[in-house]
Order: C-alpha cells, then sequence, then structure tokens
C-alpha cells in the first residue's frame, strides 16, 4: 500500500521542509491541511512555499502527489467538509503534525487554541484512523524547550511535574505533550523536539528568518552590545533539512520499537557551537572590516540586575530591550539536550548532522540575500 501521509504546518518552516523533503525522496501522497479560504488558495500557498525553498520549483513536477485541503486545526473534523474527512480517516498511513503556534508573547488561551485543542482535534483524527487499520504511525513536533527554564541534562521522556516556562510556546508544548501521552496506550505516537531551527545547510534557505536571526541581526545593527550569558555557553543548533530529514525518517522507517518515544532531534552538547563562536562567526563573516571591533566591545553579564542596567545605558527603543528579554533564558541556561534515542534510531541510516562551521555562513548569506526574510519572495 503505498504511503498517505496527512500533513498540518506544511507551510511552516519545519513543514515546508518535510513536504519538500518526501516529495524528492519518496513515493508517498501528501495531504496538506493549510489555512486558506478555498482549494486554489491552498494549493498557491504551499506552490508559494516550496518555490521559497527552491527556485526551480514547478507544481507540475510533483506528479499531482500532493492534495492541499483548506482547513483548520483548532475546529472539530479540522473545518473539513465530511466527505473530506471521512477520505482522510480511511485512507491517511502516516500523521505528522507541524501546525503550531510559535509566538513567544501570545495570548496564553490563544496559544492553548492552537497548541493544545489542535493537537487534540488531530488524536481524535488519529484515533478514529485507527480503527480502519492503515494508520501505522503518528509523529508530532514538539519542541526541546519544553523543559521550560531547566539546565543541565534534559531527558528524552516526557516530564511528568510542570516546569517553570519562559513563554506560552513552551508552556502549551508541553501540555500538548501530555495529553498525547494519555494515547499512548492505542496509537502509535512518536514526539519531535528540535532546538533552534536555523537555515538549511546545503542552501541556506529556510520560509522564515527568525529566532537565532533576530538577536544577530540586532547585534550586527550594534543595537545589543551586552548578553545575560557566560560566553562558552552551547547553544543547540540544527539545520532544517537535518529536522525534517530525520522526522521523515522517524516516521517512515524507524525501527519496529520506535513507537511511543520521545527524539531530541538536537546537536547534542558536543555538536552545539558556543555563543561567542557564533557571534564571532557571524561578524568575522559580515563585518570582516569592523566586527571584530564589536566582538571585543561585546559584554557577557551573568547577574540580571546588572544585565538590565547595562542594556539601559545604551537608551536604544524599549522595543530591542523587549525583544532580547524573550530571548534571555535560551542564552542563560545551559542545557544538554540528551540524543540517545536520536542516535539510536539514526544509527546506519547515513543521516547526519552537519557539522556549524561548514554550513552556518550559508545560512547567514541567505538572511542578508533576504533582508533577513523582508524579501523572501523576491530570492533568486
Amino acid at each position: 500500500m503505498q504511503n498517505e501521509i496527512f500533513i498540518t504546518g506544511a507551510t511552516g518552516n519545519i513543514g515546508v521542509e518535510i513536504v519538500n523533503y518526501l516529495l524528492r525522496n519518496s513515493n508517498a501522497r501528501l495531504t496538506l491541511l493549510i489555512r486558506a479560504k478555498d482549494t486554489a488558495a491552498a494549493s498557491s500557498r504551499i506552490y508559494e512555499s516550496l518555490s521559497i525553498l527552491d527556485p526551480c520549483f514547478e507544481s507540475s513536477d510533483i506528479g499531482g502527489r500532493i492534495r492541499a485541503l483548506p482547513g483548520d486545526i483548532t475546529v472539530p473534523n479540522l473545518g473539513l467538509p465530511a466527505l473530506d474527512y471521512i477520505r482522510l480517516v480511511k485512507s491517511m498511513t502516516h500523521i505528522i503534525q507541524c501546525a503550531a503556534s510559535t509566538k513567544f508573547n501570545a495570548p496564553l488561551e490563544s496559544a492553548r487554541t492552537v497548541n493544545l485543542k489542535g493537537t487534540y482535534n488531530l488524536l481524535r483524527l488519529a484515533e478514529e484512523a485507527s480503527l480502519y487499520g492503515h494508520l501505522r504511525k503518528v509523529a508530532f513536533m514538539s519542541t526541546a524547550f519544553v523543559c521550560g527554564n531547566n539546565s543541565g541534562n534534559i531527558s528524552e521522556n516526557i516530564s511528568p511535574s510542570m516546569p517553570h516556562f519562559s513563554n506560552v510556546y513552551e508552556q502549551t508544548k508541553w501540555e500538548a505533550e501530555q495529553l498525547i501521552k494519555n494515547r499512548f496506550s492505542h496509537l502509535t505516537i512518536d514526539i519531535l523536539r528540535p532546538s533552534v531551527v536555523i537555515g538549511n545547510s546545503r542552501s541556506g534557505r529556510i520560509k522564515e528568518v527568525n529566532v537565532l536571526y533576530i538577536p544577530l541581526k540586532l547585534i550586527l545593527q550594534g543595537l545589543v552590545r551586552s548578553l545575560p550569558c557566560h560566553p562558552s555557553n552551547k547553544l543547540d543548533v540544527v539545520p532544517v533539512d537535518y529536522v525534517a530529514e530525520t522526522a521523515a525518517h522517524i516516521l517512515l522507517n524507524g525501527r519496529k520499537a520506535s513507537g511511543n518515544k520521545v527524539y531530541h532531534i538536537c546537536a547534542g552538547i558536543k555538536m552545539s557551537p558556543a555563543i561567542d563562536t557564533i557571534i564571532g562567526m557571524t561578524l568575522r563573516h559580515l563585518l570582516p572590516q569592523t566586527g571584530s571591533e564589536i566582538l571585543n566591545n561585546m559584554k557577557y553579564i551573568l547577574d540580571h540586575e546588572t544585565y538590565n542596567s547595562d542594556f539601559n545605558e545604551f537608551r536604544n527603543p524599549p522595543r530591542i530591550k523587549q525583544i532580547m528579554q524573550a530571548y534571555e533564558s535560551y542564552l542563560r541556561h545551559q542545557r544538554n539536550f540528551e540524543i540517545s534515542n536520536l542516535q539510536k534510531e539514526l544509527r546506519g541510516t547515513g543521516i547526519l548532522l552537519p557539522n556549524f562551521p561548514e554550513y552556518f555562513k550559508r545560512t547567514l548569506d541567505y538572511a542578508v540575500q533576504t533582508r533577513w526574510g523582508k524579501q523572501i519572495g523576491r530570492a533568486a
């Protein structure tokens, strides 16, 4: 039976990369749930997203393997007409949920509507599909940062006790994992937890230039001259194509005993770059003449109050401080995301994490080429 894969969040950073990978490396048929007013608009959104990853993309090249459905993960039956919903239930072999509200500062109930209620609706779909016997596996895209503000070793399991979170994204993803755990007894579900995701290791491309790129841009502009961390703190960073390839493998080819596991799709402490290494590479690559001066004047301040005082001295707009506060916990806390489950699963597959220094400059070049994401649609 040909694989029939249902994907939500297919136009997001990770979702569209998974779609692109599956189109090129499998013969699976893909049904994509996309927020749009009608089928034509849904198809247009996914084709535009795929063309960002590959400027040479042509919809005619995929041989009708994509079916784009306009819908909404937050409403019953995913907002689909009854016939479309029944067809999904009867035909799908795999499900991967990438749809999420990723805003750090969204209202809690708004984030829960997508990340919690959306997960509940997708689990209902999976439970109904499992009755027909075709559904083999479900994968849920979470985040490594469901650990909240915990430091040190972070294990590949679902914590039963709620940590202290830095933002609603972390919290609602943790809450969704609790919901999924309760379905382990009768559904085969894997939880995938990427860390900080940046551009494609080969092309540098990514659907949205955000997360790590934002503080780097502010540093380059001279708007951020101090950071609330030790310079040797390591930041776990992974390229989006590694996340997509790994997710597709676990979903389609995972070992028989792999169901109902948690995987950190992370670099691990040994392959994670230090924060001052990331900043140094960025400045030397993009500001070869003046970058060393900025780097030498960068302050690393561990005390929270001292950091706030130092930041205020520069009289930057309050918006800059607000932006950096959103990233403070990711810089301040040193975490070692354990990857033993991931390593066992990928052993012998040929899926390898590229070395950060070997691909990072390509991601920076793409960010600059697109004016830090402002002109992605025009990037050649």
